[in-house]
């Protein structure tokens, strides 16, 4: 039972989790369905059931959080999330606060992680893998980002190197084109190209060595004409022109949106974190603001979870009821540890 005397069932539990954090239902939706059910329960005892079941799962974000740090390369994006801070002395009332939701992915592992505020080194809390001395050592490996200057801190001491969003700058082009019609489809037919290769590979399953000769290939001449280009045209332009601050960022960030020309496990854009962050602003969008930053921190923790069950193709609902049956204490469950209950475990033991 999820805790003494409980009126509800692990799978219930495990259905409330999901229908918050994987169908984004605000739980006073939630309430008044199970109403029309038959079935009177409190908005107080739902939330009671949620931190419940958030709680237990927490030990399980920690070896997730494990097994992506365990990966070369990693993606990265952010957005803001409302949380409402505890009233402090001489205050007439809580006030809600701008917190920040990270997002740290790979193709098979998304982990989701409250920051208090925008700043850098929240980032490498996360990336900290031991201590050497009382100090941190930080994940070493690729971080795809999109070069937002609060995650400049990340890449000072080259032991991460960084990998840029090319639909990023895509979408810099496509925004601002009528400022610079011709100039802004010829950049845009030039990346465009870069993306048709990069899908064709996809496409015919080519990873490792293959897909690097194939970027090489079919991408990288692309890549060439387009570096030429901006040298040619960059000055046709206002430095106040939008389309000329989207070939700037181009010149400027060239080594990192174009490593994934040298690198197979680097892929073109950050597209897969923010997808990911699709999913937090949807229950942004329907719960306001987390209830505090030990709410912000529970949402993060289901989150993660969720969208890794997902990610590798297992059901969210059937892994979380299957998690936490498992995670309390009882005879049955005996020598098993967090690593044994994350979303890739329940994958390999259903397989088995």
């Amino acid at each position: 039972m999820p805790f003494d005397r409980a009126t509800c069932t692990m799978a219930l539990v495990a259905w409330l989790l999901f229908a918050k954090c994987g169908l984004f239902l605000p739980l006073d939706r939630v309430r008044r369905d199970l109403e029309l059910q038959g079935a009177h329960v409190s908005s107080s005892t739902l939330t009671r059931w949620f931190i419940r079941g958030a709680e237990l799962l927490a030990p399980i974000w920690v070896a997730t959080r494990a097994e992506l740090l365990a990966s070369d390369h990693i993606a990265t994006d952010g957005t803001g999330l409302l949380v409402i801070h505890p009233r402090k002395k001489g205050e007439s009332h809580e006030a809600p606060h701008r917190g920040q939701i990270l997002v740290f992915c790979n193709a098979e592992v998304a982990v989701y992680f409250y920051t208090p505020t925008k700043d850098g080194f929240h980032a490498e809390d996360f990336l900290a893998v031991c201590e050497v001395d009382g100090e941190p050592v930080l994940w070493k490996g690729t971080i795809t980002a999109d070069a937002v200057r609060s995650q400049d801190i990340l890449f000072l001491d080259g032991d991460r190197i960084e990998g840029g969003c090319n639909a990023h700058g895509f979408r810099k082009f496509r925004d601002d084109a009528d400022k610079a019609p011709l100039l802004a489809m010829t950049a845009m037919g030039f990346i465009d190209a870069m993306f048709d290769a990069e899908a064709h590979a996809k496409k015919r399953g080519l990873t490792g060595a293959e897909l690097l000769t194939y970027r090489q290939q079919h991408a990288l001449p692309h890549s060439e004409k387009l570096r030429v280009w901006l040298g040619e045209h960059i000055e046709d332009l206002l430095p106040s022109n939008p389309v000329r601050k989207a070939m700037q960022y181009y010149i400027n960030h060239w080594h990192a949106l174009m490593l994934w020309l040298t690198d197979p496990s680097v892929p073109p854009d950050n597209n897969a974190s923010e997808r990911a962050l699709r999913h937090l602003a949807l229950l942004r969008n329907n719960a306001l603001f987390a209830g505090g930053p030990e709410g912000a921190l529970r949402v993060c923790t289901v989150l993660t979870l969720v969208q890794t069950c997902r990610l590798i193709g297992v059901d969210p609902f059937a892994y979380l009821e299957w998690a936490l049956s498992r995670i309390v204490p009882h005879p049955d469950n005996r020598g098993l540890a967090a690593v044994d209950l994350t979303p890739s475990a329940y994958k390999r033991a259903q397989q088995a």
